[in-house]
């Protein structure tokens, strides 16, 4: 996509930025320090009202003006239906089965970091 010299221009600085702020040691750190966060009620007490890229995405697609986005953006819960308790509970044991197959250790930190893509 050809951008304006000026706009082509901050995009290089915050790629470089980025680059070098968010290598795999800091991309570790987050990981760490915000595992199991979900499971904290300040953090669904710090996400009330906020509007993230994929419910942002979520908005730009939905054909409803009132409806389960507009409850999950104000804070409701998705229920914690049978399939989804069922799929938590056998995650571990599908990796393990997983690993054994392919003969490699999965980590499991819901995160890929590539040096040169920030």
């Amino acid at each position: 996509m050809d951008q304006p010299p000026k706009i082509q221009a901050d995009v290089d600085n915050l790629v470089d930025i980025m680059k070098t702020t968010f290598n795999r040691a800091a991309i570790s750190a987050i990981v760490e320090a915000s595992r199991m966060q979900y499971k904290s009620s300040l953090w669904y007490e710090m996400r009330y009202g906020r509007i993230t890229a994929s419910k942002a995405h979520e908005v730009s697609v939905c054909h409803t003006p009132d409806g389960s986005l507009v409850a999950t953006i104000m804070g409701a819960k998705i229920p914690d239906i049978i399939a989804i308790k069922r799929g938590r509970s056998l995650e571990l044991s599908v990796r393990k089965t997983v690993s054994t197959t392919l003969n490699k250790k999965i980590i499991y930190d819901r995160t890929h970091v590539i040096d040169y893509i920030p």
